[in-house]
């Protein structure tokens, strides 16, 4: 089977099962398959999907503005992974108050019972 610039060989136990799984794949390939086979957008394996919740995040500050409204907008549980993990930082600027500090953040989300976890990872 090609794939692109990919050759895939099957190795089957039966011909039997090769003809089941020929059958499969073809069938995978007009129905659920279509948008995967086919050339997409910059040579993308995958179509476009409309209606998703995904942001396009310019820069940092998009990004940690981003994080702010999330943290602000939770109501049961933050969870954090980071490798530095800077507390003081201010997630939303200009900086006028520590309303955008992210560990004052945390600590108000913390007096109102939601569970804050982090989890630091040592490289070294």
């Amino acid at each position: 089977m090609d794939i692109f610039s990919s050759r895939l060989y099957l190795n089957c136990p039966t011909e039997r099962k090769a003809i089941e799984y020929f059958d499969d794949i073809n069938r995978m390939l007009k129905t659920t398959g279509q948008d995967f086979h086919s050339q997409q957008r910059f040579h993308s394996f995958a179509p476009i999907r409309m209606n998703t919740k995904c942001k396009w995040l310019v820069d940092g500050s998009d990004y940690m503005e981003a994080v702010a409204y999330a943290i602000k907008s939770a109501t049961e549980e933050i969870y954090i992974t980071d490798w530095f993990l800077s507390p003081e930082i201010y997630l939303k600027r200009p900086a006028l108050s520590d309303e955008w500090r992210f560990d004052k953040m945390l600590e108000k989300k913390a007096v109102g019972e939601i569970t804050d976890d982090f989890f630091l990872f040592d490289l070294f």
